[in-house]
């Protein structure tokens, strides 16, 4: 099977857990001649679709996770809630969910606070910034409701009526278009274009889904996510044309069952999911051709508490947190750890790629605290 996708670039967009990114290059997915314009020690962005895996050439490996600060960033993060990365007048930001139901804004260079935005009344659960006809916008997902609201001014577009039965929420580009992705036992798209409702899928899957994207496969619309209903606990994929799975399902499960962490994307025409569980273990899989992408990997029996993926100088990596403050850093495609180190601050639960000084680096957030690390 092939990956299609019908993508156009949209600038800053996000991505699950994986936050946002820039995105240089054009819809096939292939890199632009960038090095003509830039340095040879600058990294070149690759991919860049809403939910291309990003991807960098050039990096440095002797500086991977390197600090790219002094010392840990003080936020006010509640540890559960939302992080995310998004360009503003032309600079990366960082996005923080506060436990008044507020965003607050640092900008990624300094860690200082830029400006701070009131959204919801309740606590955020999610963060999605996205491009819109050249307009920054994030959606932020409380219980219950999203809100579309401006970066810029912090003024409310819409608001977006989530319902009692929703399980994960996303950000992806369906048939051109930026689109809102509300997944439960029935799945919503919104066009963020025009803010209606793009497709409305009633198929009883019988899912209950902590994890999932939506993702085209053959020119069908698939949605790729775990289960935990039935004791099952498996990853599986869905045509939502006709509600059939694909494969067989599972597709593949962990041994200790319980998914903790999910990412999926695009990687080229291939379809790629990666998840970590309770126990410490993280497994790739290869949704398009419906095989294992590496060997699984294990840190430490620890549970997986933040996961996020990129691609540097063509090869996957995978970065995880653990319960036990563990960062590491792993080849996807050969199980090899390439680094592993503690966290300056307790309870990670948010790993976000970006770009910071035009370099490649992820950011690590937990309650209160945030920092980032170099990729290259």
């Amino acid at each position: 099977m092939t990956a299609r996708r019908t993508l156009t670039i949209m600038g800053v967009a996000g991505l699950m857990v994986l936050g946002a990114c820039s995105a240089d290059s054009n819809a096939s997915g292939n890199e632009p001649d960038a090095r003509e314009t830039q340095a040879a020690d600058t990294p070149v962005r690759g991919g860049g679709g809403i939910q291309d895996f990003p991807s960098y050439s050039d990096v440095d490996a002797t500086k991977l996770a390197e600090p790219a600060a002094d010392e840990a960033w003080s936020f006010d993060m509640a540890s559960g809630s939302a992080m995310a990365v998004a360009e503003l007048d032309g600079a990366s930001v960082l996005l923080s969910a506060t436990r008044r139901g507020d965003v607050e804004i640092y900008d990624l260079a300094t860690g200082e606070p830029v400006q701070t935005h009131s959204v919801h009344d309740n606590a955020i659960r999610a963060l999605h910034p996205v491009e819109v006809d050249g307009q920054p916008l994030v959606v932020s997902v409380e219980v219950g409701l999203a809100t579309v609201w401006n970066l810029t001014t912090g003024e409310s577009v819409t608001d977006i009526d989530l319902g009692s039965d929703y399980d994960f929420t996303a950000v992806i580009e369906y048939n051109g278009s930026p689109t809102f992705v509300n997944g439960g036992k029935e799945i919503v798209l919104t066009d963020l274009s025009t803010m209606q409702t793009a497709e409305h899928y009633r198929h009883q899957l019988g899912l209950s889904s902590h994890h999932g994207n939506i993702v085209t496969i053959d020119g069908a619309t698939v949605l790729v996510a775990d289960n935990v209903v039935g004791g099952e606990y498996g990853v599986g994929a869905w045509n939502l044309e006709d509600g059939s799975t694909m494969y067989s399902y599972p597709m593949y499960e962990h041994a200790d069952r319980s998914i903790n962490r999910m990412a999926s994307g695009y990687l080229g025409d291939t379809v790629l999911t990666v998840s970590g569980d309770h126990g410490g273990d993280l497994r790739a899989w290869d949704v398009t051709a419906n095989q294992e992408y590496g060997p699984a990997v294990n840190l430490d029996g620890s549970s997986i508490t933040a996961l996020a993926v990129v691609q540097l100088d063509g090869t996957l990596v995978g970065i995880a947190a653990t319960l036990d403050r563990t960062i590491a850093m792993w080849n996807v495609e050969t199980g090899e750890i390439i680094e592993q180190f503690d966290s300056p601050g307790l309870g990670v639960t948010h790993l976000v790629v970006t770009d910071i000084d035009g370099r490649p680096a992820v950011v690590a957030g937990g309650d209160s605290w945030a920092m980032p690390y170099r990729l290259g």
